[in-house]
């Protein structure tokens, strides 16, 4: 396992985190120097390369940064801008997708210093021949001005389009911080039928719901739906037959919507023809056991060629995970087959698209829940997806920490400040009186390091939790993963975007988990989870209630002590571990399938 280091983020508790490398000193020299030289020269597009080069090699240091690497990375991030920001400087046109691919590293690193001093370079540029796409490459979520966003959609859809897409990017390590939040949530409230499609429109569409803002996810949602729609051709479905596609990229084993979704479709493969249909990855880097056939189609990240999907006699088509891939919201938009099917793999509406049922569970959601769908909510029996036990096998590693360790299973972008603020209260509360120590185990995943974000992630985490340790992890395998979560007393879900696998590999470990019960399937599913296993307990239905049964579980090792004890292997097995839910899908989907008029061959 990576060695552990500890940076001071901000007083008065240090943070511990595992460094993926530590980057050596002094590296932005020659290239900050290479650049000035080219751009003193006239030679530009030299300059253009070292500019590029820098914000890569940013992009890579900002994961997990010390304080002597945050100065460094603050001075090469200024002085990209200020070449950036000159007024014979243009941007060459064959190198604008790079530039504006770095507008989230440029935000995160100006967010790692500290101080934005973004703003002010963006001034400078009034008048400039390439305002627009300059102010374009610098402006975020993160900047501290005004952003005029109905102004820049209505001067140029098409590149306000694809900043917005960018710029999105930032929930990932951003979502922590109060006023980054909040402008992406403005951001979603204004898109607006000057939306225009265009590459990765996934990122916006992926992320707006990690805002917790429902009727801003819903807005951008549908305009995003709207652009698409004028974007893909009309399919062919032919005559209907006993098939039936399953579409996602993320099909193979150890993906979280391959654990928990599987059985639904093996209930489905004795009675009809399957096939896999991906965009990005080939058939055979899936599991492709379960089809008859298996196909790839072509797409760049922005152009899709359907043709094969003409003809194909589709009977149903599956989408276990729409949104998680651009390919996935633009199939999502077509009318591929007279039945079309959305699963929990991203467990959200797509709120105008082409799809028409969404699968969920009983123990889950109930129906006034389905106003928080465009599509049909099902409700089957179970949890609207099913957990298979993790891989990892219990060592009974014991805790190397003398107080409480808690684990917190906290991907980047599911963290916010008020959340934060919740769990800092309670942990203030719990050793106020009696003086124990805590530490809280962070592990953030891929998503905060994403696009350098990792320093200012830890920046805004070390300013909210300051009642405990704080050690946070960035993506580890899942084996040192689960090593390091055995270690823990007990766990806390996130709110309001909470985990499903996540919950199930703590309670696998035996950890109970502390959760908050919210008003949609990614915040319920936990919930359920625990109720199942007999640690309804643990479920907290307002935020006070949530503080009080944190500071229960610090305070009294006995009370930890008894809900871990309530962990059976026997309830785990009967309750959890079940494919419960599939077999009843597959009956549903027959009956659906006879009462659609365009019938079966």
């Amino acid at each position: 396992m990576a060695t552990a280091e500890s940076v001071a983020i901000a007083p008065p508790k240090p943070i511990e985190i595992v460094r993926p490398h530590s980057p050596k000193q002094g590296r932005y020299d020659g290239p900050i120097s290479a650049m000035v030289a080219s751009y003193a020269s006239g030679d530009h597009f030299a300059a253009t390369r070292w500019i590029l080069e820098i914000l890569s090699a940013i992009e890579a240091d900002s994961r997990g940064p010390s304080p002597q690497s945050m100065g460094e990375i603050t001075q090469a991030i200024n002085s990209v801008l200020a070449i950036i920001a000159r007024p014979d400087y243009q941007i060459p046109e064959s190198h604008s997708r790079n530039f504006l691919w770095h507008n989230p590293t440029i935000a995160n690193a100006i967010a790692t210093a500290g101080d934005n001093t973004t703003d002010a370079f963006v001034a400078s540029l009034a008048g400039q021949k390439q305002e627009a796409f300059k102010s374009c490459v610098m402006l975020s979520a993160r900047n501290n001005g005004d952003i005029r966003f109905d102004e820049l959609f209505a001067a140029a859809p098409s590149l306000a389009s694809a900043w917005l897409n960018e710029t999105f990017k930032t929930t990932f390590s951003g979502n922590v911080n109060t006023r980054c939040r909040n402008k992406l949530i403005s951001f979603a409230r204004q898109v607006s039928g000057r939306y225009r499609y265009t590459k990765n429109v996934q990122e916006p569409y992926f992320l707006c719901t990690y805002l917790g803002a429902m009727e801003a996810e819903r807005n951008l949602k549908s305009w995003i739906n709207h652009a698409v729609k004028k974007t893909v051709p009309q399919i062919e479905g032919g005559k209907p037959s006993r098939t039936i596609a399953v579409i996602s990229d993320l099909w193979f084993e150890g993906h979280s919507v391959y654990r928990t979704l599987k059985a639904y479709i093996e209930a489905l493969a004795a009675d009809y023809r399957l096939i896999l249909i991906s965009t990005i990855r080939k058939p055979e880097d899936l599991d492709t056991s379960l089809f008859a056939e298996s196909f790839k189609l072509d797409f760049d990240g922005e152009l899709l060629n359907t043709d094969p999907l003409n003809n194909l006699g589709l009977a149903v088509v599956i989408y276990p995970d729409v949104g998680m891939t651009g390919s996935s919201i633009l199939l999502s938009n077509m009318r591929i087959a007279p039945i079309q099917i959305m699963m929990t793999g991203h467990p959200v509406s797509t709120f105008g698209s082409e799809i028409d049922y969404f699968i969920s569970g009983q123990l889950v959601e109930n129906p006034e829940h389905q106003a928080n769908y465009s599509e049909f909510l099902v409700r089957l029996p179970g949890f609207g997806a099913t957990h298979a036990k993790p891989t990892y096998e219990p060592q009974g590693t014991a805790k190397d920490f003398d107080g409480v360790l808690i684990n917190a299973s906290w991907y980047g972008q599911k963290v916010t400040r008020p959340f934060l603020d919740l769990v800092n209260q309670a942990i203030g509360e719990a050793v106020a009186d009696d003086g124990s120590k805590v530490k809280l185990q962070v592990f953030a995943g891929g998503a905060a390091t994403n696009r350098g974000g990792f320093g200012a992630f830890l920046r805004d985490m070390g300013e909210a939790i300051t009642a405990c340790e704080v050690v946070v992890y960035p993506h580890l395998e899942y084996s040192e993963y689960m090593a390091q979560m055995e270690r823990a007393d007990f766990a806390i879900d996130c709110h309001p975007f909470a985990g499903s696998n996540t919950v199930s590999d703590n309670l696998w470990l035996r950890k109970p988990v502390i959760a908050l019960e919210g008003d949609r399937w990614f915040n319920r599913i936990g919930p359920a989870m625990l109720r199942a296993v007999g640690l309804g307990g643990l479920v907290a239905d307002t935020p006070e209630a949530f503080k009080s049964l944190i500071i229960d579980m610090i305070r009294y090792g006995h009370v930890r002590d008894a809900f871990a004890a309530d962990l059976s292997m026997a309830d785990l097995d009967a309750n959890l571990y079940t494919a419960t839910g599939a077999k009843e899908f597959g009956s549903w989907l027959d009956s659906v399938i006879r009462s659609t008029p365009a019938g079966l061959a």
